[in-house]
């Protein structure tokens, strides 16, 4: 059933009017008259509609059931993940959307192969990503879209996440400190943070910075994963120590 994310004043009563992008989507999945489809209020409600009315820039429909999201995860998970280059990057970020993260961050670091250098570039980069974000989150049966937010250096990410409950950092020369050994499956996190190296990997002294800032650098065992594994194992990780896999 084709999913789509609304907001409160696309909401007229019982009735539901979608513009937009949206409306050429609908479409393309040749979606008619009296078909049901699923519409997204985001972390709120996911109500089953009939479609009623098709026009060239409005497609109406009537809610015949709603029901309370339940596919998001109680605890917001936000990777802070090195750049990779394009197709990797894309990968990363529609699978740790499915996997149920809540925030992408891309981050450069000293060993970033990938340049974006104006800020155009990086405008229409976030744009793509973010809709592979929006993509991802419909085919999963999301009750949100994750946002792919701003690149930001390291000291700018690790700013950005002081707050949050449980900090991470995959560094494949850590040799005993593992995931296992640092969650507490009886604490309710709120916030957790994981940064990720991009396929250059980390240097010892962005290690050393992360640490010093109460990031707990661990392992994934004695083999070296790919940066675009490493966001998939984590991410895996994490939500089945959650009960939420």
């Amino acid at each position: 059933m084709p999913k789509f994310f609304i907001d409160e004043n696309q909401i007229n009563g019982d009735n539901i009017v979608i513009t937009g992008e949206d409306v050429k989507h609908i479409k393309v999945f040749r979606c008619k008259l009296d078909d049901i489809i699923t519409l997204c209020h985001m972390e709120r409600y996911d109500y089953e509609c009939k479609i009623i009315q098709i026009d060239a820039d409005k497609v109406i429909a009537r809610i015949v059931n709603k029901k309370e999201i339940n596919s998001e995860a109680k605890t917001n998970v936000t990777i802070y993940q090195g750049l990779a280059k394009s197709d990797k990057m894309e990968y990363i970020i529609q699978k740790a959307v499915e996997l149920g993260v809540n925030r992408i961050v891309p981050l450069i670091t000293k060993n970033t192969v990938v340049k974006i250098d104006d800020i155009k570039k990086e405008e229409r980069k976030l744009e793509r990503w973010n809709k592979i974000s929006e993509a991802a989150a419909k085919q999963a049966g999301r009750g949100m879209i994750p946002k792919v937010d701003r690149i930001m250096t390291l000291d700018e990410a690790i700013a950005d996440n002081k707050d949050n409950d449980l900090k991470i950092l995959l560094y494949e020369n850590e040799k005993k400190l593992t995931i296992h050994q640092i969650f507490d499956i009886s604490i309710e996190y709120k916030n957790i943070s994981v940064f990720i190296g991009p396929e250059g990997g980390l240097q010892e002294s962005e290690v050393k910075k992360a640490k010093e800032n109460d990031i707990k650098v661990i392992t994934l065992g004695n083999r070296i994963l790919r940066t675009e594994t490493v966001s998939i194992v984590i991410l895996a990780i994490i939500m089945y120590n959650m009960g939420e896999i």
